[in-house]
């Protein structure tokens, strides 16, 4: 009896870790679609510049 609920502690805490794993999976992805359009706009931009500097 002992056994079984140590195994089944075990299971419900590597759930828990996996759960809080994909939420920090999924903060990660949304960070990086954020770095992602913040450096296409920063390029963008930069591009804009140098076509509009007047010689």
């Amino acid at each position: 009896m002992l056994y079984e609920q140590r195994t089944l502690k075990s299971f419900s805490m590597c759930a828990e870790f996996s759960a809080i794993f994909m939420v920090f999976q999924y903060l990660a992805m949304i960070e990086n679609l954020f770095t992602d359009l913040y450096l296409h706009l920063f390029v963008k931009l930069l591009i804009l510049n140098e076509m509009n500097v007047p010689d």
